[in-house]
């Protein structure tokens, strides 16, 4: 039991292109539903569409998917500009800002997690 909720331990394994990619899947398949339930009376596979469009969506807003974890695969930390964080923080690096995240954490958990160098040594 201790095997499985370690590697279900770690908070972040989407990087930014996949979390983009999910959102956007996530948001086609909810938009192309409700087009079909409000243009028909009848109601089959757009229900079954919205219901499986959930998965991308909350996997792409909570940059954690399950699978990949139980897989220990990761589609961010592949180089430097692909961290794993906050989808700021993500951003942050794939614009090449170098953010740098708290200081004894693997990942960045804060909400703002936008700490640049430059700042530090501006405010300190």
């Amino acid at each position: 039991m201790k095997q499985a909720l370690a590697r279900l331990a770690e908070v972040h394994n989407i990087g930014l292109i996949d979390r983009v990619a999910r959102i956007l899947l996530g948001a086609t398949l909810v938009g192309g539903a409700i087009t079909s339930i409000l243009n028909s009376s009848v109601v089959t596979w757009q229900v079954y569409v919205a219901l499986f469009a959930i998965y991308p969506l909350m996997t792409g807003m909570l940059g954690w998917d399950p699978v990949y974890a139980v897989g220990h695969t990761k589609t961010c930390d592949l180089s430097d500009r692909n961290r794993c964080g906050t989808f700021p923080y993500q951003i942050d690096a794939m614009l090449g800002h170098n953010p740098i995240s708290d200081e004894g954490y693997e990942y960045d958990h804060s909400l703002t997690a936008c700490h640049h160098e430059d700042s530090k040594q501006t405010t300190a």
